[in-house]
């Protein structure tokens, strides 16, 4: 296993956060946090269908689904990782 090291290529689910803006920061983030999309629509003062559509267009943007077991897992590596590259977008 090694360190993160900022100056290496980071991973393509790394960059894919970084690329967006921290209004659909904050939607991923309630999305993987809410016990469901409705609970996280209510949180995010969302329609529920409105918030299922983003989450299906995240989801096939970030290659998998950030709300299921493995999708969280994956989802929030990426983000403290991306937060290790860019500290000031840390929301």
């Amino acid at each position: 296993m090694r360190a993160y090291d900022p100056a290496q290529p980071a991973h393509p689910d790394v960059d894919a956060l970084c690329e967006l803006d921290d209004a659909t920061l904050r939607v991923l983030d309630e999305l993987v946090a809410a016990e469901s999309v409705r609970a996280a629509a209510t949180a995010l003062s969302l329609h529920h269908s409105t918030l299922q559509a983003r989450h299906e267009a995240l989801s096939r943007m970030l290659g998998y689904d950030p709300r299921s077991a493995i999708g969280r897992t994956r989802y929030e590596t990426a983000r403290l990782l991306s937060r290790l590259r860019a500290p000031s977008r840390a929301i």
